[in-house]
């Protein structure tokens, strides 16, 4: 029987949680690294290591060594390091886009994907001048992550500009129209977003504040603007949707239950 010696490396980012790693021997013996959430980090199955994970949630990649045999030495040197470069922020964009992207993927374009991925890794942990430039697609979907990081984390204020989210995330405005264009633009983009949520806000049988304190809290100035793009988007007005929910609930009961198990405020809330 031929035994297999598993000496890939894998890189371990931290969504929530945090953990502690000891080496216990190679180029890192003895050193201890801390993670919180956010910190990517990077370890060699090839080399023992002791520690202590508290409820945590990771996305892990595992890295084959035959694929970077001649980058191997310089990735034994990372192991058990914390990646906190401006490139190894780039490649945790990478992997959390890559997540949200894998279930829409077709079987023809995973070998496009892995070839994407492969890249973004060498550039991101073993640079060369060319590497970025060979990484283009990578780094241009973990931009995408990083812009939506933002818009998500400011959808309450109107002064997201474009300008405002090309210098958030470190890129030119053209860059930046470049990235949005497949979205129509990034303003397009941004209003999207918040009109999704205001509708999922509409949809929510618990939500009680006013349409017009809605709009305000996803960053619309104007209660007369809000409506005219949330009808342009969906069809019907912001009230046509609140008093079709009202009367459902009212003839149905409150939050009743439709086909699948789901009830009516979770089926309306997929909607958006």
């Amino acid at each position: 029987m031929k035994t297999v010696f598993a000496d890939h490396w894998y890189l371990f980012l931290i969504k929530a949680g945090s953990n502690w790693v000891v080496s216990d021997g190679g180029w890192s013996s003895g050193q201890e690294i801390r993670g919180a959430p956010g910190q990517l980090s990077l370890y060699s199955l090839g080399e023992a290591f002791h520690g202590e994970m508290n409820p945590i949630e990771v996305l892990m990649l595992f890295i084959p060594r035959d694929a970077f045999a001649r980058q191997a030495g310089r990735l034994d040197r990372l192991n058990n390091t914390i990646i906190d470069t401006t490139r190894g922020r780039l490649l945790s964009d990478y992997m959390l886009a890559l997540e949200r992207q894998l279930p829409n993927l077709t079987h023809d374009e995973v070998p496009a994907i892995v070839r994407a991925t492969e890249a973004m890794i060498a550039a991101c942990l073993t640079p060369t001048p060319h590497s970025l430039e060979d990484a283009r697609d990578g780094v241009i979907l973990s931009l995408g992550e990083r812009a939506r990081k933002v818009v998500q984390a400011r959808l309450y204020d109107p002064r997201l500009t474009p300008a405002c989210l090309a210098k958030s995330i470190g890129v030119s405005r053209s860059a930046l129209y470049r990235l949005f264009e497949p979205h129509g633009g990034a303003a397009r983009y941004v209003r999207n977003t918040r009109l999704a949520a205001a509708h999922r806000a509409l949809c929510d049988l618990t939500e009680t504040r006013q349409i017009q304190q809605i709009a305000g809290s996803f960053g619309f100035t104007s209660s007369q603007e809000f409506s005219r793009a949330f009808r342009l988007r969906y069809g019907y007005s912001p009230s046509e949707l609140r008093a079709d929910i009202s009367r459902s609930t009212l003839h149905l009961g409150r939050d009743p239950v439709i086909e699948g198990g789901r009830t009516l405020g979770e089926f309306l809330r997929t909607t958006a």
